[in-house]
């Protein structure tokens, strides 16, 4: 009898605790529903304002050798190189992401460029691939700036936040703006003024904060010995595609500098050498004509001459390959002590080529 009673007891504390469940829902339905709204706003704005990010990726195969005259003279004079697959793929990464390599992104794809169009509540930023307008200055790298450019259907105007400097202007014409000369043409997204009526605001940043943003979206990896994986992070999938075109034929064109830097200083060297050659050929022919001849006389004080040569030669070279060491030395002690290694990759050849140095 007592089990029941229990079981009964139990039944009704659960039958208790679902009506008490549905007067509180029942009695606060609106607050309840408030609460349901206001969640669904606020995540529909965070989701709005939050910029998505994309993820584009590619792949480069890093050559293990090119047909240069490099390797021909590499052959001759039997040099060994130390480099394994690792050492050179890390290479060719340090290569990429040089500032040399990617300024020249920056500049084609104007990436110093921000585009924002102003709103009554807040600012929309403008991807690359929907500007309506480009502008473009009369020098390379123009400085840090602000600008403030309306367009409407009766007079368009651009304004130097900076300077407050203010004036009209067309599309596709030079405007003078204080010390500035820029010129606004309409891009490809532009469809009409009256779908483009509106403030836009208009920023260009510096150099290098436009390198260090670039240099810490791009992300590369080795796949394979001699395969590199190239992954650009950012908001606008058609400029991720923009900046790896970009940056792989910044690489290429880079790669093909070199190769006809070395062709060329290959070239010379060995032209150098064939003549040095061709002269000590011709006094040994010379002495030896003398000798078959039955007379004692040799050319001393040409071959004197000769060895003198060779080695007046042998110490500039040495000299040379000294003070680069010295001076590759002290750059990356400074740029150590600055902290600025990830700026300025070192030179490949500081250029010392001044047998007069030897003096000092």
């Amino acid at each position: 009898m007592s089990d029941y009673v229990k079981l009964d007891d139990e039944a009704l504390s659960f039958v208790d605790v679902v009506s008490e469940a549905k007067v509180l829902f029942f009695t606060n339905t609106k607050t309840i529903a408030l609460g349901f709204i206001t969640i669904c706003l606020l995540t529909g704005l965070y989701l709005y304002n939050t910029p998505k990010q994309y993820v584009s990726y590619a792949k480069i195969k890093v050559l293990e050798e090119q047909e240069t005259s490099a390797f021909v003279l590499e052959d001759m004079l039997n040099f060994s190189s130390g480099f394994k697959d690792k050492e050179l793929l890390n290479n060719e990464i340090e290569v990429i992401t040089s500032k040399n390599i990617l300024e020249q992104v920056i500049q084609e794809l104007n990436l110093s460029h921000r585009y924002t169009k102003i709103g009554v509540v807040n600012n929309e930023s403008i991807t690359h691939s929907y500007r309506p307008f480009t502008v473009s200055y009369s020098e390379g790298n123009p400085p840090p700036n602000n600008y403030i450019i309306a367009i409407s259907g009766s007079q368009n105007r651009i304004t130097n936040v900076n300077k407050e400097i203010s004036k009209a202007f067309s599309f596709g014409e030079t405007i003078i703006l204080g010390t500035d000369t820029l010129i606004i043409n309409k891009s490809t997204a532009f469809k009409s003024i009256e779908d483009n009526v509106s403030e836009y605001s208009f920023k260009i940043s510096s150099g290098y904060s436009a390198f260090q943003s670039l240099k810490s979206n791009i992300l590369l990896e080795a796949i394979t010995d001699v395969v590199l994986g190239i992954s650009i992070k950012g908001t606008d999938p058609v400029l991720n595609v923009k900046i790896i075109e970009s940056l792989l034929k910044a690489y290429d064109a880079d790669g093909k500098n070199d190769s006809k830097l070395i062709s060329e200083g290959t070239s010379d060297f060995l032209r150098d050498r064939v003549n040095l050659n061709k002269s000590e050929i011709e006094i040994i022919e010379s002495s030896l004509s003398e000798i078959k001849k039955k007379n004692d006389f040799i050319d001393i004080t040409a071959i004197n001459a000769l060895f003198s040569d060779q080695k007046t030669v042998s110490n500039d070279m040495s000299f040379e390959i000294e003070t680069q060491s010295l001076l590759a030395i002290s750059f990356l002690s400074k740029l150590e002590s600055q902290n600025t290694n990830e700026l300025l990759p070192l030179p490949i050849e500081v250029g010392i080529s001044n047998s007069q140095l030897s003096s000092f």
